[in-house]
């Protein structure tokens, strides 16, 4: 028994390590998608070109899990995409949890995970969908949601510097 606490030890300390690891992750996502949101707001409304630019600066990002990025208007209209995959039209997302979430907890709102992005690329990679509010401090209104496509595939080589062995399994819970 004394070895099987042991080992149980060493597996809950892994996985509270691992869970870690995949919290840090998302919580950089949700800064990363916040900063880009703070530095949209800071450029004039009617210059779609450099809002545009800002939006690519962050998606081609060596190594950037980020697969698309969507700016939403305070009414949940898109007002700027970029990403990897093929240009989609603007879109009202005011009925999706993308905008509603965000708008109505004041909070960052994550997908469940897929299998494929909403791209359509990487068909057998984890994806989840982010969107993270951005408000007046002075009025407290909605100015923007940033809203992500994320490829989660770099989890799995996070989860492989824990050291597991070849039998080793991790399964990633909500």
């Amino acid at each position: 028994t004394v070895q099987r606490d042991h080992a149980l030890s060493l597996q809950r300390e892994k996985a509270d390590l691992a869970a870690s690891m995949v919290q840090g992750y998302l919580h950089s996502l949700e800064a990363d998608l916040l900063l880009a949101n703070t530095t949209l707001a800071a450029a004039p409304p009617s210059d779609l070109a450099l809002r545009a630019d800002i939006l690519a600066s962050i998606i081609h990002v060596p190594d950037s899990p980020i697969e698309e990025l969507v700016l939403i208007d305070p009414m949940g209209m898109e007002i700027l995409r970029t990403g990897v995959g093929p240009d989609r039209p603007l879109a009202d997302v005011a009925p999706q949890p993308v905008y509603l979430f965000p708008k109505a907890f004041e909070g960052t709102w994550l997908s469940p995970v897929r299998f494929g992005s909403q791209l359509g690329s990487d068909q057998g990679d984890p994806h989840l969908s982010i969107s993270v509010p951005l408000f007046d401090t002075a009025t407290g209104e909605l100015v923007s949601i940033m809203a992500a496509d994320v490829n989660l595939s770099r989890l799995g080589s996070l989860v492989t510097e824990l050291g597991l062995r070849e039998s080793g399994v991790v399964y990633i819970l909500d």
